[in-house]
């Protein structure tokens, strides 16, 4: 049986070419959502094909409640990795915008959350939000060698889940010491992000991962790479810097 030509006095092809052309639009990846954007505000990083964001935004806010505002927002957060490449970037091309990321002259504390959070290797991880707001995981306690897990994204059941869960390689730099951050970003960095144990020495302090804990980087007086901060430690200087992806992978 084959589609009228019209019912109830409507064009039947008309209406379901409509609903079709509907179809196709909502099935689109929401990465390719962002057609419309101010591009004076980010920056297009090649290398990890992401533009970032000039500016910390949603601030006074903990670690997974950043990860909430940029999910609904079609955005995600930088990752260690992703952090280095987008100021090797700027250093090179826009070295103005790569000045005031590490400007400690402002007088103005500035610290922006990175996508990571160190757990034990018999820790499965999943995040969430208590009644009070504050973020906690679900898992048993096994004390075994750090892992670092990145890529979060929230799945299904609205649990915000790693994309990639794995042992911190054996070359990091497990001590605090003050690092050179021109060392520290031009080669001396694992494959994950972390500062290696051959970088120099310098006057950006740094702190270690620990267990439970997520990285932040810290303009205030001084610079700092502190991967020993609680997850549901909110600070109204403390925000983070939004990207995304223009198309999908």
């Amino acid at each position: 049986m084959g589609l009228p030509k019209t019912f109830m006095g409507l064009d039947c092809q008309k209406s379901l070419d409509k609903i079709l052309k509907q179809k196709e639009v909502d099935s689109k990846p929401r990465a390719v959502v962002q057609q419309l954007f101010d591009k004076a505000k980010y920056i297009y990083v090649p290398s990890i094909d992401l533009y970032v964001s000039k500016e910390i935004e949603y601030k006074n806010n903990n670690w997974v409640n950043c990860h909430k505002l940029l999910s609904q927002n079609n955005q995600r957060m930088l990752t260690l990795s992703d952090f280095i490449e987008f100021l090797k970037y700027c250093k090179t091309d826009y070295p103005k915008i790569y000045n005031s990321v590490i400007d400690i002259t402002d007088n103005i504390g500035r610290c922006e959350w990175l996508d990571a959070y160190f757990s034990n290797e018999s820790k499965t991880f999943i995040y969430d939000l208590d009644a009070e707001g504050k973020s906690f995981s679900k898992g048993n306690d096994n004390q075994v060698k750090l892992k670092i897990n990145y890529n979060h994204v929230f799945d299904s059941k609205g649990d915000l889940v790693p994309a990639n869960s794995e042992l911190i390689n054996d070359d990091t730099s497990m001590e605090d010491f003050s690092i050179s951050i021109k060392s520290y970003i031009s080669k001396n960095y694992t494959s994950q992000g972390l500062p290696t144990s051959s970088v120099k020495q310098g006057s950006m302090n740094y702190s270690h991962p620990s267990l439970d804990c997520s990285p932040i980087f810290i303009v205030r007086g001084s610079l700092a790479l502190s991967c020993n901060i609680k997850p549901n430690c909110a600070h109204k200087s403390r925000g983070v810097r939004p990207c995304f992806r223009l198309k999908a992978k």
